[in-house]
């Protein structure tokens, strides 16, 4: 049984009009041990700076107010763009946060979410773009605990995953993941994946396959929920996969260091 839900999103993100408690409470009634708040940090426009304080206040609250029950931890999901390293590094080290997810939310300045990257070109490009920015951006930032959703690119392609092969991508992959293992970071399963169709979360069973093979351990798990329906969603499933790939353990992190839990 998985008792930690590290990707959720609260009305401090843009995209979500959730209050943290009711994330909380959700938590509490799927009997969680521990949920990681991710509100989104993305550069330029970001907004989240102005209200960091009150975000952090909100969580303190709550931790008190839930200790008995749950506890609550205080995180970022850091959109990554070199050209914002040092802001970003700068706000980070600003505060106390339990936990960082670093996120590919674009390629080459152009947002995933709007799709435009995928105009004229082959699925296939875009999907290799996508890990070659991963790969420039992680070699340059480390300001963060797990990289967020490996293979976040094919909720956004017009296919889906029907031409996405993991294994064409091992080479930068393997690149992106060495990375990580040798800057002792790890990578999070997000089972939000399965919320939108797809057999597996993100990323896929043959990523964190290769992941395992290449002496990963740090990973977490996240439901990436904006409404509590959605907290811990569909975590059965993602037990059985980490079981069924030989992984023993999954991580919870307090003060940015890791813990882990056994499968």
């Amino acid at each position: 049984m998985i008792l930690s839900d590290f990707h959720v999103h609260s009305n401090f993100s843009p995209d979500s009009e959730t209050a943290i408690q009711d994330q909380v409470l959700a938590a509490i009634n799927k009997k969680l041990e521990y949920i990681c708040l991710t509100d989104h940090l993305e550069f330029p426009d970001a907004i989240f700076k102005n209200q960091a304080n009150e975000y952090i206040n909100q969580i303190q609250a709550l931790k008190t107010k839930f200790q008995s029950q749950i506890n609550i931890l205080t995180g970022l999901e850091v959109s990554l763009d070199s050209r914002f390293n040092n802001q970003i590094s700068d706000f980070i080290k600003s505060y106390h946060f339990d936990f960082i997810i670093a996120s590919q939310h674009a390629i080459n300045d152009k947002d995933l979410f709007l799709r435009d990257c995928f105009e004229n070109r082959s699925e296939q490009d875009v999907f290799r773009d996508y890990f070659e920015n991963i790969l420039r951006n992680i070699k340059l930032f480390s300001d963060y605990n797990v990289l967020g959703h490996t293979d976040y690119i094919i909720r956004y392609a017009p296919n889906k995953d029907k031409y996405f092969n993991p294994s064409d991508y091992y080479d930068l992959l393997t690149q992106i993941f060495k990375i990580i293992i040798e800057r002792n970071k790890g990578i999070e399963i997000n089972s939000s994946a399965l919320k939108h169709g797809f057999e597996n979360p993100h990323p896929s069973k043959k990523i964190l396959e290769l992941y395992k093979n290449l002496g990963g351990e740090i990973i977490t798990i996240g439901s990436d929920a904006h409404h509590p329906d959605y907290v811990a969603y569909e975590f059965g499933q993602v037990h059985n996969l980490l079981r069924d790939i030989g992984f023993k353990y999954y991580t919870v992190f307090q003060s940015q260091k890791p813990k882990f839990l056994k499968v």
